[in-house]
């Protein structure tokens, strides 16, 4: 969860988790993206179990995946900023050899079906990827059960548990996302 300050930090900025609403075909999720940014209202926080969950286990989760790909030399929660477009700074899950990792926690009937990534994560790696000069980008998903949403702390990172996605970037969608990034931060 970010605290106040990081909130207000951002306000200025346009993440990789915003990326998806520059995408949407009705237009609401860019204007209620603006008038969030604008400060005309406030981005209510996600407060569902598997939510909660995901930001309560993402470290524990990340730490197990690495481990599991014999990685040890990488960093958790960095801030990326975009070399050349002014505000656009990404925030990573993980990283390893500048290639971003994102994690997300999603419930297990959701992980029994799960054959490619979501579309506002494949676009919001392609935005950290972007933003890290990389040419992939990887998106973990973790399952969890109803037992685990009651009991998140007793969760433990298992390989039947995680799903792996390497994405290599599409280069279209990359200049999609710059020059939608551009556009919005001028407006």
């Amino acid at each position: 969860m970010l605290n106040e300050l990081e909130r207000n930090e951002r306000l200025n900025q346009l993440g990789a988790s915003d990326m998806h609403k520059l995408f949407n075909f009705n237009n609401k999720g860019a204007q209620d993206l603006w008038k969030e940014k604008i400060g005309e209202i406030t981005r209510d926080e996600i407060t569902t179990k598997v939510f909660t969950a995901g930001n309560l286990l993402e470290e524990d989760c990340l730490n197990y995946y690495f481990k599991q790909k014999g990685i040890h030399d990488y960093k958790l929660n960095e801030r990326v900023a975009h070399p050349s477009i002014e505000n656009f700074v990404v925030s990573t899950d993980g990283t390893y050899n500048g290639i971003p990792v994102e994690h997300k926690t999603i419930n297990i009937e959701k992980f029994k079906t799960l054959d490619k990534p979501e579309r506002n994560h494949y676009i919001q790696v392609h935005a950290q990827a972007c933003c890290l000069q990389s040419e992939q980008g990887i998106i973990v998903y973790s399952a969890v059960t109803e037992e685990d949403l009651e009991n998140p702390l007793l969760y433990q990172p298992s390989s039947l548990l995680q799903e792996e996605f390497v994405i290599e970037l599409d280069q279209d969608l990359v200049a999609a996302i710059e020059s939608r990034a551009e556009y919005f931060l001028w407006c």
